[in-house]
């Protein structure tokens, strides 16, 4: 029985393939397999090793990446545009969001502690919002944002969160983190690195003795 993990897989190269307009037989003469091997990793019938994958996956245009499980959610986000090309929309998405964060923080009241986390998030917040980005500095400021979003949620429904300066004190410490993780993109988009980006790690060459047994 095929894992619910190999269906998504199956269905996402499927996708792909259609989307490139390639037949079966096509995408297999590209990867130099036989077209019942690519019938039955797109049927789930098997799961095929990582190398192999990511041979199949770049005859796709696309490529396998591996990213912490928190950044998930902003890349899914990102795949959900209707052209992934096109970031004004996500851009655009994102600086609402911002703007939503910012009348967040000026509503709270009567917060236990140090504020000064509250006033530098907002001041990160001004910094950002003229800025442009791409798609890697998208997902990681949807990202945060969405971690700072939730740490807010729960400190307004906090009836009275001068009573408990533990939880306050935390939630502060988490604002701040993020405050300062959302800076440090920031100081990349506007100061960006001269040096040249690294190049990706080849892939193994695509063996398919090993999956069909």
């Amino acid at each position: 029985m095929p894992t619910a993990t190999t269906q998504a897989l199956a269905q996402t190269l499927l996708a792909a393939r259609e989307r490139k307009g390639l037949s079966q037989r096509a995408l297999a003469a590209k990867l130099g397999v036989r077209q019942s091997y690519v019938s039955r990793i797109e049927t789930a019938s098997i799961d095929p090793k990582a190398s192999s994958l990511t041979e199949i996956a770049r005859a796709l245009d696309l490529e396998l990446v591996l990213i912490p499980r928190r950044l998930l959610p902003a890349v899914q986000a990102l795949q959900r545009q209707e052209e992934p090309n096109d970031f004004a929309k996500f851009q655009d998405g994102i600086r609402d969001h911002l703007h939503r964060l910012r009348r967040q923080i000026q509503t709270i009241e009567g917060f236990a502690g140090d504020p000064k986390a509250l006033t530098f998030l907002n001041k990160v917040i001004g910094e950002l919002l003229p800025l442009r980005f791409g798609a890697l500095a998208g997902v990681q400021i949807q990202t945060l944002l969405e971690q700072v979003g939730t740490v807010l949620k729960q400190i307004r429904r906090s009836p009275h969160p001068s009573v408990d300066k533990q939880i306050s004190k935390e939630a502060l410490i988490t604002i701040d983190r993020l405050a300062r993780e959302l800076r440090a993109i920031r100081n990349g988009l506007a100061h960006p690195a001269t040096e040249q980006p690294s190049q990706p790690v080849p892939a193994y060459s695509l063996d398919t003795e090993d999956d069909h047994g």
